[in-house]
């Protein structure tokens, strides 16, 4: 898979930044738990990287797991920045799910409505609010506007908040 992506060579180091904690979806990859700074191609293959379930047993994944996964990956030098990632996992109620069918997805954000907006970005997690140009469930990418007239895209974490990752 990053063979291709691996095939220009490449002087820099990897430079994976754990954040603190992180909120998990159904299929977990290395961008839920860390930013990258490597070239482009190796960046995008190694944000899709899947965490493995074992690693996440403890509810922590620590520098020596993600350094393991990434040495299986890459041939670079990886350097991480933080010790450990509080994972938790996205619980939905039961009796919620039950009822719940594909076609009736919930909209968490509201296209005109204010939300709050987490930006992060090398393990700086700056919360702001600002106005959703989009409807979107759980998620989904919506656009927002921020004070200033900026307009950003993100991902619908839960209810008013949408999460952007710089």
């Amino acid at each position: 898979m990053l063979v291709a992506a691996m095939a220009a060579p490449s002087s820099a180091a990897v430079s994976v930044y754990l954040v603190s904690r992180a909120e998990l979806g159904a299929a977990p990859v290395l961008g839920d738990v860390a930013s990258i700074d490597a070239a482009p191609g190796i960046r995008k293959a190694l944000l899709t990287l899947a965490l493995p379930e074992k690693a996440l047993a403890d509810e922590y994944m620590d520098r020596r797991e993600v350094e393991e996964l990434l040495a299986a990956a890459v041939n670079d030098v990886i350097l991480v920045y933080g010790n450990a990632v509080r994972v938790s996992r996205m619980v939905k109620e039961e009796a919620a799910a039950a009822d719940e069918k594909a076609s009736d997805v919930e909209q968490l954000v509201l296209a005109g409505e204010p939300v709050g907006v987490r930006v992060k970005k090398n393990g700086i997690v700056i919360e702001l609010s600002g106005s959703a140009l989009g409807s979107g469930a759980e998620g989904d990418e919506v656009s927002v506007r921020l004070k200033g007239n900026r307009t950003l895209k993100g991902r619908v974490v839960r209810k008013g908040l949408v999460e952007l990752a710089l």
